[in-house]
């Protein structure tokens, strides 16, 4: 019994091939250069964050707590 509209289809049978799916030379190049980038992102943002430590260790202050008086 169906009260609300039709009935859905059923999904088409997936493909019989045995031959994987092609991937273009550029399109892994692309991957490869994304993968980097990101790696490049990574690594100046773990010196940011190691720089920003080593400067709260240096001044000693709570950021928390330093504006009570």
């Amino acid at each position: 019994m169906n009260l609300f509209g039709r009935k859905k289809a059923e999904p088409p049978p997936p493909p019989t091939s045995n031959a994987g799916p092609t991937v273009s030379a550029s399109s892994t190049l692309n991957a490869i250069t994304k993968l980097r980038d990101a790696g490049d992102t990574l690594d100046k943002r773990e010196d940011y964050l190691n720089n920003k430590i080593k400067k709260e260790v240096r001044c000693g202050s709570d950021p928390w707590t330093a504006h009570e008086v």
